[in-house]
């Protein structure tokens, strides 16, 4: 957005990069209870837009759970798909617990972002989860592909990769595993994003 906001007259625009925070960001321990309220083999956390629902249904096909603010209810215009809400957004430990009860941690970035990245790209590693997410440039600069998150770039890649990974339990783990490190290790902070300010 740095060109369209220097359009509107801004004189000093810099880029600064989301992060996490990691007094709410980090693996947490979940019991069998919260496992039995909160799994699903694919998670998404995040809004309603129109390419995430276009995304969104055509994986129906799986355990897919879908957590967001009530404009999945309003906005939604798949039924099927819709069913698959769970009625409520998830924040802080609340989120981590969802996303370690999980298998596969989904990230879709919304029109603004395209070619670029969103908090969920530092949020989601720093859990400590298995993160497939749609593939950017910036994406691949902070993480490397198919060793610390795994990327796709059409409907028919990310279902070929979902299928594959849910298959290969070991491999998500370690990927999992190298995404968080990296995380820590380059200090995706946002203190580390205040530092730099």
């Amino acid at each position: 957005l740095i060109e369209k906001i220097k359009q509107k007259g801004a004189e000093k625009v810099e880029y600064l990069p989301f992060g996490f925070d990691p007094d709410i960001h980090y693996p947490v321990k979940v019991s069998d209870e919260e496992r039995k309220k909160y799994a699903h083999d694919v998670t998404f956390i995040g809004n309603w837009s129109p390419e995430r629902e276009d995304y969104l249904r055509d994986l129906l096909e799986f355990d897919l759970g879908i957590w967001g603010e009530k404009y999945w209810k309003r906005l939604c215009k798949d039924k099927i798909l819709k069913r698959r809400w769970q009625k409520k957004a998830v924040y802080g430990i609340e989120q981590s617990k969802v996303l370690n009860s999980s298998k596969i941690a989904l990230n879709i970035l919304r029109a603004q972002n395209k070619n670029s990245h969103n908090m969920r790209t530092f949020e989601l590693p720093a859990c400590g989860v298995f993160v497939i997410s749609e593939r950017s440039p910036e994406i691949e600069d902070f993480f490397k592909e198919d060793e610390e998150i795994v990327l796709f770039s059409s409907k028919q890649e990310l279902k070929e990769k979902i299928k594959y990974y849910l298959k290969n339990e070991e491999r998500r783990k370690e990927i999992a595993y190298k995404g968080f490190q990296r995380c820590i290790e380059s200090d995706y902070t946002y203190k580390a994003r205040v530092k730099k300010i």
